[in-house]
């Protein structure tokens, strides 16, 4: 189950991030369908920090430097 929700995050920042991202930064988009198996909340991580819990049917923003970045949805490490 967690390579599918990892999977669909990615999905999401990679569609959004042309859209959302300046120059010198860039934005990632986390979002939570309501129709999630889970129909809680679903923790991520940012590069091995927990950045938030998200609720079914909403989203949040990271605001990321230049560089690639590790995304974990669920439990880490």
């Amino acid at each position: 189950m967690r390579p599918m929700r990892m999977g669909f995050a990615a999905v999401v920042a990679l569609f959004l991030l042309p859209f959302l991202a300046a120059e010198d930064s860039a934005k990632i988009v986390v979002y939570l369908p309501w129709n999630c198996p889970q129909r809680g909340r679903l923790t991520i991580f940012c590069d091995g920090t927990r950045m938030a819990e998200v609720q079914a049917g909403r989203f949040f923003v990271i605001n990321a430097g230049p560089g690639r970045h590790v995304l974990i949805a669920g439990t880490a490490f």
